[in-house]
């Protein structure tokens, strides 16, 4: 059995009503302890309720948090002649990030999300079907993805996404009252600088963070959704160091405790230095109550986030290096407020 403390502290905690919410829908779980496991095809992901204590952000306490992983080390080991690099495969895997990232570890090779639970604060109705979906469809969507590119094949479903611009008024609302954000038909995209952990009108385009909520995009394995992107600047100008650093983002998003909820994967950005952090929803979550005023306001709560782990050691340029990783301090800031007003 869960353990009771896990039962009474947050209902998104509540691995015993997980378990027989899953089973009710047909897929197979086995509950023990503070581990729910579910069999994914060939794959087993695991969600880890897991208690926190004397933990606080600027929005209120931690009551726990909910990991969510899947362990493909046989996967990428036995990658094709065309990508024997199992960390370049992993690479390639989170540029189709689905809810989730692939991380190292000393382990090998896992697909990981995390949710990140507040204390005394009304749940998200729309969290609960993001996680069921994440720990069914992240890491097969990510893996399939790769393998129907790598085939040629074309996408799962060539029908664009049930997602409309009217399903993204609320975030729009939401995003105009803290930054400049303008959309049309095909999705919403935001910008904003960054300065003293603060969200700042932009201040030049090469310094723009940039947020953009899409409902043209398809997805190679999944069809058919919502595609999310948060681009900012890095300061580093080496892709081969960029690409270090999003490796380490990252693992490190699933350990984070400070950090808002990761359901997607960092990526080496297409121009200068820019990094991404993206995903995409399939349209079974189009349903689900504000999903996207609650990614936003995770998406700016990320940009302070990461600049700030990427500045926390005085005297380690932004506070990473390609041989050390990152350093240890710092408190973000976060945005006030809550997504659901």
């Amino acid at each position: 059995m869960t353990s009771p403390s896990l039962l009474t502290t947050h209902p998104l905690l509540d691995l015993e009503q997980m378990h027989q919410t899953f089973q009710t829908s047909g897929i197979d779980t086995q509950l023990q302890d503070n581990q729910l496991t579910l069999e994914n095809g060939t794959l087993a992901t695991v969600i880890t309720a897991v208690p926190v204590y004397g933990e606080s952000l600027d929005s209120g306490p931690v009551a726990g948090l909910l990991r969510i992983r899947t362990e493909i080390t046989q996967y990428l080991c036995e990658s094709p002649a065309s990508d024997p690099d199992p960390d370049q495969r992993m690479d390639r895997i989170n540029r189709s990030a689905a809810m989730g990232a692939v991380y190292r570890d000393e382990t090998g090779y896992t697909v990981g999300s995390r949710l990140t639970v507040r204390a005394g604060v009304r749940w998200e109705p729309s969290l609960l079907p993001l996680v069921f979906a994440a720990a069914v469809g992240a890491a097969p969507g990510m893996i399939n993805a790769v393998q129907r590119i790598d085939r040629h094949q074309p996408p799962v479903d060539s029908v664009p996404g049930a997602w409309t611009v009217r399903d993204l008024e609320k975030a729009v609302s939401f995003l105009s009252r803290i930054c400049a954000c303008t959309s049309d038909e095909s999705g919403l995209s935001a910008q904003f600088s960054l300065a003293s952990r603060a969200i700042i009108p932009v201040r030049s385009e090469d310094q723009a963070v940039r947020w953009q909520l899409r409902t043209d995009h398809t997805h190679p394995a999944i069809g058919g959704g919502l595609f999310a992107s948060l681009e900012l600047p890095s300061g580093i100008q080496d892709r081969a160091e960029r690409v270090q650093l999003v490796r380490a983002l990252n693992r490190k998003e699933i350990d984070s405790v400070d950090g808002p909820p990761h359901f997607g994967a960092w990526t080496d950005g297409d121009t200068r230095d820019r990094i991404a952090y993206t995903t995409f929803l399939p349209n079974e979550l189009r349903e689900a109550p504000g999903i996207a005023v609650t990614l936003s306001f995770w998406a700016l709560n990320r940009a302070l986030w990461v600049s700030d782990v990427m500045r926390s050691t005085p005297g380690v340029r932004g506070g990473w290096s390609a041989g050390k990783g990152f350093g240890v301090g710092g408190a973000t800031i976060y945005v006030r407020g809550s997504a659901s007003k």
